[in-house]
Protein backbone atom coordinates (compact mmCIF):
# COMPACT_ATOMS: atom_id res chain seq x y z
CA UNK A 1 0.00 0.00 0.00
CA UNK A 2 1.56 3.20 -1.18
CA UNK A 3 1.63 6.27 1.51
CA UNK A 4 -1.05 8.29 -0.29
CA UNK A 5 -3.43 5.08 -0.13
CA UNK A 6 -3.09 4.65 3.61
CA UNK A 7 -3.54 8.11 4.09
CA UNK A 8 -6.44 7.98 2.57
CA UNK A 9 -7.73 4.94 4.15
CA UNK A 10 -7.15 6.51 7.27
CA UNK A 11 -8.83 9.84 6.23
CA UNK A 12 -12.16 7.39 5.12
CA UNK A 13 -12.42 5.62 7.98
CA UNK A 14 -11.97 9.28 10.57
CA UNK A 15 -15.21 9.97 8.29
CA UNK A 16 -17.23 7.12 9.14
CA UNK A 17 -16.40 7.37 12.70
CA UNK A 18 -17.51 10.94 12.18
CA UNK A 19 -20.35 9.98 10.65
CA UNK A 20 -21.00 7.51 13.31
CA UNK A 21 -20.37 9.58 16.43
CA UNK A 22 -22.33 12.29 14.78
CA UNK A 23 -25.63 9.92 14.26
CA UNK A 24 -25.15 8.56 17.60
CA UNK A 25 -25.34 12.00 18.88
CA UNK A 26 -28.75 13.52 16.97
CA UNK A 27 -30.10 10.38 16.99
CA UNK A 28 -29.29 8.81 20.72
CA UNK A 29 -29.15 5.57 18.88
CA UNK A 30 -26.55 2.93 20.12
CA UNK A 31 -23.17 2.69 18.37
CA UNK A 32 -21.75 -0.21 18.22
CA UNK A 33 -18.34 -0.77 19.13
CA UNK A 34 -16.85 -3.24 17.05
CA UNK A 35 -13.45 -3.82 15.39
CA UNK A 36 -14.13 -1.66 12.71
CA UNK A 37 -15.36 0.98 15.15
CA UNK A 38 -12.43 0.57 16.89
CA UNK A 39 -10.22 1.03 14.10
CA UNK A 40 -12.06 3.57 12.27
CA UNK A 41 -11.78 5.96 16.29
CA UNK A 42 -7.94 5.35 15.74
CA UNK A 43 -8.01 6.92 12.66
CA UNK A 44 -10.09 9.67 13.71
CA UNK A 45 -8.27 10.42 16.90
CA UNK A 46 -4.61 10.26 14.73
CA UNK A 47 -6.25 13.73 12.89
CA UNK A 48 -5.06 16.81 13.79
CA UNK A 49 -7.39 18.77 16.15
CA UNK A 50 -8.57 21.32 12.86
CA UNK A 51 -9.31 17.76 10.68
CA UNK A 52 -11.14 16.13 13.35
CA UNK A 53 -13.48 19.20 13.63
CA UNK A 54 -13.42 19.73 9.95
CA UNK A 55 -15.17 15.68 10.13
CA UNK A 56 -17.54 16.15 12.84
CA UNK A 57 -18.76 19.11 10.99
CA UNK A 58 -19.52 17.11 7.60
CA UNK A 59 -20.39 13.85 9.75
CA UNK A 60 -22.98 16.27 11.44
CA UNK A 61 -23.97 18.37 8.30
CA UNK A 62 -24.30 14.15 6.81
CA UNK A 63 -26.89 13.36 9.83
CA UNK A 64 -28.97 16.23 9.98
CA UNK A 65 -29.17 16.31 6.09
CA UNK A 66 -30.03 12.77 6.39
CA UNK A 67 -33.06 12.99 9.55
CA UNK A 68 -34.39 15.84 6.97
CA UNK A 69 -34.91 13.62 4.09
CA UNK A 70 -35.57 10.17 5.28
CA UNK A 71 -38.15 9.76 7.96
CA UNK A 72 -37.27 5.69 8.71
CA UNK A 73 -34.07 7.59 10.35
CA UNK A 74 -36.36 8.68 13.27
CA UNK A 75 -36.38 4.97 14.39
CA UNK A 76 -33.16 4.44 14.53
CA UNK A 77 -32.01 1.89 17.11
CA UNK A 78 -28.24 1.20 16.45
CA UNK A 79 -25.74 2.25 14.36
CA UNK A 80 -22.78 -0.18 12.83
CA UNK A 81 -19.40 0.31 10.74
CA UNK A 82 -18.90 -2.16 8.68
CA UNK A 83 -15.66 -4.76 8.42
CA UNK A 84 -14.36 -3.69 4.82
CA UNK A 85 -13.60 -7.54 4.07
CA UNK A 86 -17.78 -7.24 3.81
CA UNK A 87 -17.15 -5.22 0.91
CA UNK A 88 -15.82 -8.33 -1.18
CA UNK A 89 -19.25 -9.59 -1.53
CA UNK A 90 -20.43 -6.68 -2.96
CA UNK A 91 -21.79 -4.78 -0.38
CA UNK A 92 -20.01 -1.22 -0.19
CA UNK A 93 -21.79 0.26 2.94
CA UNK A 94 -19.35 1.92 5.50
CA UNK A 95 -22.69 2.76 8.12
CA UNK A 96 -25.12 0.75 8.64
CA UNK A 97 -27.69 2.40 10.57
CA UNK A 98 -30.83 -0.40 12.00
CA UNK A 99 -34.29 1.13 11.79
CA UNK A 100 -37.48 -0.36 12.41
CA UNK A 101 -38.13 -0.94 8.78
CA UNK A 102 -34.53 -2.43 7.83
CA UNK A 103 -31.32 -1.03 7.54
CA UNK A 104 -30.34 2.41 6.27
CA UNK A 105 -26.73 1.92 4.60
CA UNK A 106 -24.39 4.89 3.80
CA UNK A 107 -20.97 4.23 1.68
CA UNK A 108 -19.01 7.31 2.77
CA UNK A 109 -16.29 8.55 0.85
CA UNK A 110 -14.30 11.66 2.40
CA UNK A 111 -12.89 13.32 -0.96
CA UNK A 112 -16.25 13.55 -2.65
CA UNK A 113 -18.59 16.42 -2.49
CA UNK A 114 -21.22 13.88 -1.42
CA UNK A 115 -22.11 10.72 0.27
CA UNK A 116 -22.07 8.22 -2.32
CA UNK A 117 -24.98 5.81 -3.33
CA UNK A 118 -24.65 2.11 -2.98
CA UNK A 119 -23.17 0.80 -6.19
CA UNK A 120 -24.47 -1.42 -8.64
CA UNK A 121 -22.77 -5.02 -8.48
CA UNK A 122 -22.80 -8.33 -10.68
CA UNK A 123 -22.15 -9.92 -7.33
CA UNK A 124 -24.76 -8.91 -4.82
CA UNK A 125 -28.55 -8.54 -5.66
CA UNK A 126 -29.06 -5.95 -3.15
CA UNK A 127 -32.73 -5.85 -3.19
CA UNK A 128 -32.88 -9.48 -1.68
CA UNK A 129 -29.93 -8.55 0.39
CA UNK A 130 -31.00 -5.70 1.92
CA UNK A 131 -34.75 -6.07 1.59
CA UNK A 132 -35.63 -9.79 1.00
CA UNK A 133 -37.42 -8.81 -2.24
CA UNK A 134 -34.99 -9.34 -5.20
CA UNK A 135 -34.60 -6.93 -8.04
CA UNK A 136 -36.55 -8.10 -10.75
CA UNK A 137 -35.32 -9.30 -14.14
CA UNK A 138 -36.56 -6.14 -16.06
CA UNK A 139 -35.21 -3.93 -13.67
CA UNK A 140 -31.68 -5.87 -14.06
CA UNK A 141 -32.05 -5.69 -17.86
CA UNK A 142 -33.24 -1.93 -18.12
CA UNK A 143 -30.13 -1.52 -15.83
CA UNK A 144 -27.54 -3.45 -17.38
CA UNK A 145 -28.41 -2.10 -20.50
CA UNK A 146 -28.05 1.63 -19.16
CA UNK A 147 -25.00 1.56 -17.67
CA UNK A 148 -23.12 -0.56 -20.86
CA UNK A 149 -25.28 2.37 -23.18
CA UNK A 150 -23.25 5.11 -21.02
CA UNK A 151 -19.80 3.08 -20.79
CA UNK A 152 -19.98 2.84 -24.99
CA UNK A 153 -20.68 6.37 -25.14
CA UNK A 154 -17.72 7.16 -22.63
CA UNK A 155 -15.40 4.78 -24.67
CA UNK A 156 -16.52 6.84 -28.22
CA UNK A 157 -15.47 9.98 -26.14
CA UNK A 158 -12.37 9.43 -25.11
CA UNK A 159 -11.28 6.41 -26.67
CA UNK A 160 -9.13 6.55 -30.55
CA UNK A 161 -10.47 2.92 -31.32
CA UNK A 162 -13.83 1.84 -29.16
CA UNK A 163 -15.01 -0.94 -29.21
CA UNK A 164 -18.72 -1.77 -31.04
CA UNK A 165 -21.62 -1.22 -29.40
CA UNK A 166 -22.33 -4.58 -27.24
CA UNK A 167 -25.14 -6.70 -28.83
CA UNK A 168 -27.25 -8.07 -26.33
CA UNK A 169 -27.68 -11.75 -26.82
CA UNK A 170 -30.56 -12.46 -24.06
CA UNK A 171 -28.64 -12.47 -21.55
CA UNK A 172 -29.25 -9.64 -18.64
CA UNK A 173 -26.54 -10.04 -16.58
CA UNK A 174 -23.96 -7.24 -15.78
CA UNK A 175 -21.25 -9.83 -15.88
CA UNK A 176 -22.24 -11.29 -19.55
CA UNK A 177 -23.11 -8.43 -20.93
CA UNK A 178 -19.37 -6.68 -20.08
CA UNK A 179 -18.09 -9.39 -21.63
CA UNK A 180 -19.64 -8.81 -25.04
CA UNK A 181 -18.10 -5.89 -24.91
Amino acid sequence: MSASSGSQTKNGKSFEYAIAKSFEEITGAVLIENEAYTRAKACFEAQTAKRQTLLERAGAEMSMFLQAHDSNTLTSAHISLQEDSIGISGDVRDVIISVQSGEIGISAKVNHAAVKHSRLSAKLDFGQKWTGCPCSKQWTCSTTRLVVSQVSRIWRVFCKNPPNPPFFSGSCSITSVIEQL
